[in-house]
């Protein structure tokens, strides 16, 4: 019971993540010129997106489990390189007001992802 659970839970996460991430391309696609919008509207919802996807495999392997694999030896840097990246992606939109960096960490968001 506990496991088909976990299976309908993963698959909300990954119905919101795939959600999240057409969102992220129409709002670059429409708002990416509009200043002070576009661009931090994209980096808000890509690391939203992402924190979901991180989240969506919690439900599926628990906390526990996801955390120690996300801290193997094999894993750790592409794991402090992404936890880094989603906290300076919000930085770089909230408090250093630098879009150009912002679009930088995103890009780095998706390679420590898919590391």
């Amino acid at each position: 019971h506990t496991s088909s659970r976990r299976v309908i839970q993963t698959g909300h996460m990954f119905d919101y993540n795939i959600m999240m991430a057409l969102k992220c391309i129409d709002i670059l696609r429409s708002l990416l010129f509009i200043p002070h919008t576009g661009i931090k509207l994209f980096a808000i919802f890509y690391t939203l997106g992402n924190i979901a996807a991180l989240a969506s495999t919690c439900f599926l392997m628990g906390p526990l489990k996801q955390l120690k694999r996300m801290f193997e030896p094999t894993r750790l840097i592409a794991t402090i390189v992404m936890l880094l990246c989603l906290i300076l992606t919000l930085c770089a939109v909230f408090w250093w007001h630098k879009k150009g960096l912002a679009i930088i960490f995103c890009i780095l968001q998706f390679l420590a992802m898919t590391w």
